[in-house]
């Protein structure tokens, strides 16, 4: 049996546990964790990923420190060769599914420019596929690749799409397109299409009232290709894509990430920025913390998550089937808010309303938040929902006493 870990390379070298706020290092944790799975049952496996951060020395020295030692490790550099044939197998694959009505000369010729143009760079090939069209005449298809940066000219290729972004005319359209990249670049998870769907209405809804419902009839009738084109991939030009279709989730389900982890390494440069000072702002880390936490919480102010009672089990299901961004602003608002001090006067009261007991709005979050941190909703509500600590009063649903944090710490 072969296990195949790809993009090892851009696991960062610490993941933060948005329970205990502990900061792990990801990449040995995982190598202990295949070690003691792999260790006596003969399986074998193939890491794939660039020669960056002494992947390969981290990768046996840890193996062969371990209890395993006896577990041999092989490596196999690359060449440029084999690297420019599998990109050159790529393009043609991708010149085959986009441009098949056009003659075999042309579809030939077109691979070869992308395999050239990539540098051995999938990902080359993988954002400019979207803009090949077979309407475009061969001059029209020659011009997009010539004009694209080269493969490993990330930096080139992400100010292109970026600034494109920066000079929309209409003012929705660009505010869309980052509000999106700011929640794929912040969010403590990757957000499913729904979810931000979700957030990016209570983001720009700008009735500001606390006690309404949801805008439901903001969202899409359908939840098919053509929204998540137009409306959640699209407004970023190659920036995003959504995973989960290989594994053939509905279009709501999949997730939104970056095109490559190198987007958020450059968004993470203020300097990169410096062509717009409004896009350079708006990446700022704590001017997004404010918003996602604004956002988890005017969400869970909405009506819709008043109850009276602790609900049953096919109650709470609903919730989470009706209404899926629940669950990540019940569980992420806090590590969110973590990073947003001093807390803005609208956290603090967005934070009393939902707090305010006669409204009864945080057992919907003690459900969500019990639920996520002990597996399953019966084994909290059973157990845990009366006796947790400091941490876990807001899990209670018993506040007997109005609360106010202006002065108070950010939740641990």
């Amino acid at each position: 049996m072969v296990f195949v870990v790809d993009g090892f390379d851009e696991c960062s070298t610490e993941e933060q546990d948005l329970r205990n706020r502990a900061y792990l290092p990801a990449r040995k944790r995982f190598l202990n964790s295949l070690e003691e799975a792999i260790g006596r049952t003969g399986a074998r496996v193939l890491f794939v990923g660039r020669e960056i951060s002494g992947i390969r020395i981290h990768v046996t020295r840890s193996f062969r420190n371990g209890n395993f030692a006896s577990i041999s490790c092989l490596a196999h550099e690359v060449t440029p060769a084999e690297s420019e044939y599998s990109t050159h197998v790529y393009a043609e694959k991708v010149v085959e599914e986009r441009l098949h009505t056009k003659s075999i000369k042309l579809r030939k010729d077109i691979a070869s420019r992308l395999t050239q143009k990539s540098e051995g760079m999938f990902l080359y090939i993988y954002r400019i596929q979207a803009r090949l069209k077979s309407s475009m005449s061969a001059s029209k298809l020659r011009t997009i690749i010539d004009g694209t940066p080269r493969g490993r000219d990330f930096d080139k290729a992400y100010e292109r799409d970026l600034q494109a972004i920066a000079s929309l005319e209409d003012d929705d359209e660009r505010e869309l397109a980052v509000a999106i990249l700011r929640w794929v670049n912040f969010a403590a998870r990757p957000l499913t299409v729904r979810e931000l769907a979700e957030a990016l209405i209570v983001s720009a809804d700008e009735d500001s009232t606390i006690d309404r419902c949801f805008p439901s009839e903001d969202l899409p009738d359908e939840w098919n290709q053509t929204f998540a084109e137009e409306q959640i991939t699209g407004p970023c030009g190659s920036l995003t894509d959504l995973r989960g279709k290989e594994a053939g989730k509905p279009i709501m389900d999949q997730e939104v990430h970056f095109v490559h982890f190198t987007v958020r390494e450059y968004l993470s440069r203020p300097d990169r920025l410096s062509f717009s000072v409004s896009l350079r702002n708006d990446f700022l880390d704590t001017f997004q913390a404010h918003e996602n936490v604004e956002v988890c919480l005017r969400y869970m102010c909405y009506k819709d998550f008043i109850q009276t009672d602790h609900s049953a089990k096919p109650m709470f299901d609903d919730k989470l089937v009706n209404y899926p961004f629940l669950r990540f602003a019940g569980v992420s608002w806090t590590f969110h808010m973590s990073e947003c001090r001093p807390f803005s006067a609208e956290i603090i009261q967005l934070c009393n309303a939902w707090l305010d007991p006669a409204n009864l709005r945080c057992s919907s979050y003690s459900e969500v938040l019990g639920s996520n941190a002990n597996g399953t909703f019966e084994s909290f509500m059973g157990q845990f929902r009366n006796s947790y600590p400091i941490h876990f009063i807001l899990c209670s649903g018993d506040l007997s006493t109005p609360c106010d944090i202006s002065s108070s710490e950010a939740p641990a």
